[in-house]
């Protein structure tokens, strides 16, 4: 019988922060939350959305929503972005750490909004969580330690540099953050959900007028219009960008850049993180298809995961350069790389390894993860309808022994497509039979080689 794991005692508070769709939203008063994934009923979250939208023309303006807490189920966007619960990952850290009352602090947040009010919020909120702490008999040296997933790291990232929280934070470990933006996020802000809009029109519309989702736009040079090489957004935007909205985005991505440059030539600052005080580590994911280039045809953005002519991978949704803080694009020593999709990068073992190291105050060994480890890269559609056949295809970064793919229901978990072989000989793909409308898991994993890292990814089947 093993034996029970031993808990570590830390110093620090710590605090997790979710990413875009990661917190519950509700209208105090309300029969139904706005937002709440609930029993894996992906298609039901995603149906007559419109209450989400912000008051038109007025971005800032109060609705009355409020952010109650973190999301226990998964939520997906078609062709957008997904994120799976944080229940495994807040499951590990109370497994792991031992934890005072009070220690462990989850940070939920309007994420429709600017994330500056987010970042603003969690600057309010963990100076009083850290004053408790510290109060309740907690070490006097305690500092923030804060988990952040996807677009949580920038709501972090500007409480770091812009509102000085880097005096406070020990350490900011981020999950498949877009430090540099993504790609899919134009294609949302110019296409809506495209094929799939209509059956969610009032969600595809609600979206596109967040300040949120806008500055999850890229900021690196990926516009391209077929004349000359890829640009920036601030250099030329596609038609149907909100002007407003683009050039809010832009500048929030720019007072950090400077906030974190100007940072890093006052000697307070550099004195911490020599003395082990602020530290920044990005967990970024790789090896899977993720687009890179936006392309403008017909009015219309086309996504490729190809940047000047070379194939670039990340997470599926973030591509890896953007998952690093732009000023340490130089230098990626400093990020760890994990062969995942972004739904799942926080509820990774490999990622709760690293983690581990980091909460004691250490750094985890510099290793490289692919001489010991083989990544798979994963492509399957977000949606299917019900008498489509659900194409899978799987890209080793080396040959494994053999690979199976299993099919699982979100919301009961009974394993609907029991363990099916992938064949070699098929390019690593696989076709499964139709299945019935509903929401599901997927994983692909290996059953003889233990350095394969099993991948897993969210689809649902619509009515035809």
């Amino acid at each position: 019988m093993p034996r029970p794991k031993r808990k570590k005692r830390i110093r620090d508070l710590v605090v997790v922060v979710p990413g875009i769709m990661g917190s519950v939203l509700e209208r105090p008063g309300d029969k139904e939350k706005l937002w709440e994934p609930k029993g894996g009923s992906l298609l039901r979250l995603l149906r007559g959305k419109e209450s989400l939208a912000l008051p038109p023309g007025q971005p800032d303006a109060s609705d009355g929503v409020e952010a109650t807490g973190l999301i226990e189920s998964p939520a997906m966007v078609p062709d957008f972005w997904g994120l799976d619960s944080y229940t495994k990952l807040l499951d590990w850290l109370e497994e792991t750490v031992d934890f005072q009352p009070g220690q462990l602090r989850r940070f939920p947040y309007d994420w429709r909004r600017d994330n500056r009010k987010s970042a603003e919020k969690l600057a309010t909120e963990s100076d009083s969580w850290l004053r408790d702490f510290k109060a309740a008999g907690g070490s006097a040296e305690a500092k923030l330690v804060i988990i952040a997933h996807s677009m949580g790291g920038l709501v972090a990232r500007y409480f770091a540099e812009k509102l000085g929280g880097w005096r406070k934070i020990r350490l900011l470990a981020t999950f498949g953050t877009p430090f540099g933006g993504a790609p899919k996020a134009l294609g949302l802000v110019v296409n809506g959900l495209g094929k799939w809009g209509v059956r969610f029109a009032g969600l595809s519309e609600a979206l596109r007028g967040f300040p949120s989702v806008h500055q999850l736009l890229p900021t690196y040079a990926c516009f391209a219009t077929g004349q000359g090489k890829p640009r920036t957004l601030a250099e030329e935007a596609p038609p149907g960008v909100d002007p407003g909205l683009l050039a809010d985005a832009l500048e929030f991505h720019t007072e950090i850049r400077e906030a974190a440059e100007s940072n890093a030539q006052d000697n307070e600052y550099l004195r911490a993180q020599l003395r082990g005080g602020y530290r920044l580590r990005p967990i970024v994911g790789v090896c899977q298809p993720t687009p890179q280039e936006a392309r403008l045809q017909g009015g219309r953005i086309v996504l490729s995961n190809t940047l000047d002519d070379q194939e670039q991978d990340g997470d599926g949704t973030v591509p890896w350069v953007s998952a690093l803080p732009v000023e340490d694009l130089g230098d990626i020593a400093d990020g760890t790389p994990i062969p995942k999709q972004h739904l799942a990068l926080h509820a990774s073992g490999i990622a709760f390894g690293k983690l581990e190291f980091w909460l004691r105050g250490y750094e985890a060994p510099k290793r490289t993860l692919a001489t010991r480890i083989i990544g798979l890269g994963l492509e399957v559609a977000d949606v299917f309808e019900e008498r489509e056949p659900v194409l899978i295809r799987v890209t080793p970064e080396r040959p494994p022994t053999d690979l199976f793919v299993r099919v699982d229901r979100l919301d009961s978990g009974e394993e609907v497509v029991p363990a099916t072989k992938i064949e070699e000989k098929n390019g690593w793909a696989c076709e499964l039979q139709p299945l019935p409308v509903g929401n599901y898991r997927l994983v692909v994993a290996s059953r003889g080689d233990e350095n394969v890292v099993p991948i897993e990814d969210l689809f649902i089947v619509v009515e035809t």
